[in-house]
């Protein structure tokens, strides 16, 4: 869920944020684990304001297929979807922590 090239226009700069404070390797100011190894899949399309729920499934199974052990997500909907609580519970018992921010303002 990478753009062409690998590269990542991130919107609002929120998961840059997010990523700094988690594996940051500033001498001032270093993350909470710098040595981390950091994945990002883009479940916001460039520009958009909203998330389309098979792409948050599908990054979300990639996060799996990829051995990620910490998934952290920051999500604004105020109702649940049966699909991406069904693939949470399954990244769960896979080992996976997931952490995950709804109605994130």
């Amino acid at each position: 869920m990478s753009e062409p090239g690998g590269t990542f226009d991130d919107n609002d700069l929120h998961g840059t944020h997010v990523a700094g404070l988690i594996a940051g390797k500033g001498a001032d100011f270093p993350g909470l684990a710098p040595d981390a190894e950091v994945f990002s899949y883009r479940v916001f399309k460039s520009g958009a304001k909203s998330a389309v729920n098979s792409d948050i499934v599908a990054a979300l199974f990639q996060a799996m297929q990829d051995g990620c052990h910490i998934v952290n997500m920051s999500l604004g909907s105020t109702k649940g979807d049966p699909l991406i609580e069904k693939t949470v519970r399954l990244a769960m018992s896979r080992g996976v922590l997931v952490i995950a921010a709804s109605q994130a303002r």
